[in-house]
């Protein structure tokens, strides 16, 4: 995910497929079943909150919160396991 699509990342409902829908420039993903609209709503603001956890990562002094950051920005890049 280390070359993830920038936002915005938008949702919108599909009545047909019952479904939610997670678009981006180059493309679109489905998201259904238990808890699909807050799932949906989680993907969308991803790239925003990598963003911020990259920004936050700058500022923050060494410690458990800074150690926690690195390890999302690490996990939403790929690089873990």
């Amino acid at each position: 995910m280390s070359n993830h699509a920038h936002g915005p990342w938008e949702i919108e409902y599909d009545d047909l497929t019952e479904e939610w829908i997670v678009s981006w420039e180059t493309g679109s993903a489905e998201v259904g079943g238990l808890y699909a609209a807050d799932q949906a709503r989680l993907i969308a603001a991803a790239p925003d909150m990598l963003d911020a956890l990259k920004a936050a990562a700058h500022v923050l002094p060494l410690g458990e919160e800074y150690d926690a950051v690195v390890e999302a920005v690490a996990k939403a890049k790929g690089e873990t396991e």
